[in-house]
């Protein structure tokens, strides 16, 4: 593969927000790059109603 290689990215969490980049940091310092990617999402949280799975289950 041409695209082999380190690489270094970074990511930022706002809540349930998310963004980041695996190769942000290493198209930064090098001259040449030659990809770059970034990926984003939000958690959405799912609730069932009722009684929690933890709390049903419960040992002592």
């Amino acid at each position: 593969m041409d695209y082999s290689g380190f690489n270094a990215g970074i990511g930022f969490r706002a809540g349930p927000l998310f963004i980041g980049s695996n190769s942000a940091l290493t198209n930064l310092l090098s001259s040449e790059s030659k990809a770059v990617n970034v990926y984003a999402g939000l958690k959405i949280p799912i609730y069932k109603k009722g009684k929690s799975f933890a709390k049903k289950n419960k040992t002592i």
